[in-house]
């Protein structure tokens, strides 16, 4: 017999050759793995509560940002809206103020009825004019402005107490932005929707009570407001 590499022997038998295998010790095999021990029920609670308390977390800083976006949104709307009343000696300081409409915004701002009666009686059809960056109408800037004569002037024009400009905010909730009670219950009466939201989930009550209007709450209630 002759060992040959890889195990194999050859056997002689005379003229006749035979090929057998040695036969091999078996490989010892690796430590077992113990399966994974599934969690308890207990566990599993402790798990989900976990994750309720994120994303509950979560929830609540997404509305705390929404909050402070629509606080930031109106101290712009309003520099933005002082920005373009018109100097003294200088009617062409503001970019725009050929036109018709920005002449109405600055109108608006200033609560000039006047100048909103001449405007609009030459051009009727800019009382719902939003040829400006926000999307807003006269009567957006007079609720800010807290300018109730212009308010009340506008809207006896026929101006719409529910328009929404491009924040989906309305001519109701930037007099609450402006904190002018007056120029809340004129728009009231005038049929602004207490109920209305933003783009951003605020209604015209939510708004008062973030913003601490205390003379502007009750006459939401009053009118059906909700959060």
């Amino acid at each position: 017999m002759i060992l040959l590499a890889g195990g194999t022997a050859l056997f002689f038998a005379g003229a006749d050759v035979k090929e057998a295998s040695v036969a091999r010790a078996p490989q010892p095999l690796g430590p077992a793995r113990r399966p994974a021990t599934p969690a308890t029920a207990t566990e599993q609670i402790a798990v989900e509560a976990r994750a309720r308390n994120a994303a509950e977390a979560r929830a609540r800083g997404i509305a705390h940002r929404a909050a402070e976006e629509e606080v930031k949104r109106a101290a712009e709307l309003a520099a933005a809206a002082r920005a373009q009343t018109v100097q003294p000696g200088n009617p062409s300081s503001v970019p725009g103020t050929n036109t018709v409409a920005a002449a109405l915004t600055r109108a608006a701002v200033a609560g000039n009825t006047n100048e909103l009666a001449k405007l609009l009686t030459a051009h009727p059809h800019l009382l719902g004019s939003t040829n400006n960056s926000f999307g807003s109408t006269p009567l957006h800037f007079a609720a800010y402005n807290r300018q109730a004569d212009a308010v009340r002037f506008l809207l006896a024009q026929g101006a719409d107490p529910n328009s929404q400009n491009r924040t989906g905010t309305t001519p109701l909730l930037d007099a609450i932005g402006g904190g002018s009670a007056e120029c809340v219950e004129l728009l009231l009466r005038a049929g602004a929707n207490p109920r209305v939201r933003n783009r951003q989930g605020f209604t015209p009550l939510a708004l008062a009570k973030r913003q601490r209007r205390e003379t502007i709450i009750p006459l939401l209630i009053t009118a059906g407001a909700t959060e």
